[in-house]
């Protein structure tokens, strides 16, 4: 009983969703500023997610006009209101991505970097600058899933050994 709760452990397929924004320089004019702001969504895990909602907030500004880079069969959904971008994707399959293009107006400074929240069922959206951390929680989850297998082994071993004495 044991050995199938450790296998279905080790083997279990967990979702992954990563999103990345490299900063943007805005152009100062004479009137406002333009800024252009790059974000990428991203399901990096073993298994489809499902029921996505990215939100994507460059305070103070306006959203002029949006561009995606979605395969075509990808189904969403998009509203875009003054500051906020709101993408809803009903299911990734595995490193399957979604590329969003802002561009920006404001009469004052603009962020280098949107805000960006992003979630979907049973998984909530990580920069990939720190996929490391996660990487090293991951590491240290099959690290202690082996030792686990590897104590029940030894335990089933030692009832073996003692009852065919």
């Amino acid at each position: 009983m044991g050995y199938v709760y450790i296998q279905s452990t080790f083997l279990q397929q967990t979702p992954k969703l990563l999103f990345s924004s490299l900063n943007s320089i805005p152009f100062e004019g004479e009137e406002n500023n333009i800024g252009i702001y790059h974000v990428e969504i991203l399901n990096d895990g073993k298994t489809t997610i499902k029921n996505i909602n990215c939100v994507i907030i460059i305070e103070g500004s306006i959203i002029e006009d949006h561009i995606l880079s979605v395969e075509p069969s990808i189904s969403y959904i998009e509203i875009q209101v003054e500051d906020r971008f709101s993408l809803e994707i009903p299911m990734l399959n595995s490193k399957e991505k979604i590329g969003v293009s802002l561009l920006t107006t404001s009469i004052g400074e603009l962020p280098m970097k949107p805000l960006i929240s992003l979630r979907g069922e049973g998984v909530t959206g990580i920069e990939s600058s720190d996929e490391s951390e996660v990487s090293i929680i991951e590491t240290f989850r099959n690290i202690t899933t082996i030792v686990t297998f590897l104590g029940v082994l030894i335990s089933i071993g030692i009832r073996y050994y003692i009852t065919k004495e």
